[in-house]
């Protein structure tokens, strides 16, 4: 009986391990025209996934003044998409 329960356990913790997604480091560039749109001043960006969140805003970079906006953000994930919105 206790040579079952071990077998057991190996294979729960063998199969608990397996599932855990491998997670890379992934830097996004994010580039926002804003030329078509009227009197910008700044632009900040909100996410799903850290470092962004949905409370606060990470500004973005102007490029051309008034009309292209950037910014490089790096994400630790195992996801191929996420969540953004500009603010």
């Amino acid at each position: 009986m206790k040579h079952l329960m071990f077998i057991w356990v190996i294979l729960v913790v063998a199969t608990l391990d397996s599932c855990v997604q491998k997670t890379y480091k992934r830097k996004v560039k994010f580039l926002l025209d804003v030329s078509g749109m009227g009197n910008i001043k700044s632009v900040g960006i909100r996410g799903a996934q850290s470092p962004l969140n949905w409370e606060t805003d990470i500004e973005m970079k102007p490029v051309f003044k008034d009309s292209m906006y950037a910014i490089d953000i790096t994400f630790v994930t195992g996801y191929l998409f996420t969540e953004v919105k500009f603010v």
